[in-house]
């Protein structure tokens, strides 16, 4: 009866480099994030208002939402603080890709009804 054959794997030497980069720095991110704005009042529908991106893209989706809140919450400081108005309403909600969509409405102290919107939001796209 024959023995089976003990089979021996050969070894494969791993340096400890390889171990210690991040995944970022072996395999690049598949996705970017962007934080994009707009501002607008109700004279100027949103529509009309073209989205500005604010800040660098992410690679890191928690990231890019946590700067777009930041952002909303130094907006609204400013908004307050800078053009007389007030917060009437913020909303918070997720795309169903991840990212976040903040939307405040301001009041304008001086001319009751007239109002001022702030929309702030992640943008997901391909690579850098």
């Amino acid at each position: 009866m024959a023995q089976p054959s003990k089979c021996t794997l050969p070894s494969i030497p791993l340096s400890e480099d390889r171990f210690s980069r991040s995944a970022e720095s072996i395999v690049p991110a598949y996705f970017s994030y962007r934080i994009k704005q707009k501002f607008y009042t109700d004279a100027a529908s949103e529509s009309k208002v073209k989205a500005e991106t604010v800040g660098p893209d992410f690679t890191s989706m928690a990231q890019a939402n946590n700067q777009a809140e930041a952002l909303f919450r130094r907006r609204k400081e400013e908004c307050s603080s800078c053009f007389a108005t007030r917060c009437e309403s913020a909303s918070s909600k997720f795309s169903d890709e991840g990212g976040i969509l903040l939307e405040g409405v301001f009041g304008q102290m001086a001319w009751p009804g007239k109002t001022s919107h702030l929309k702030v939001w992640v943008e997901r796209g391909c690579g850098k």
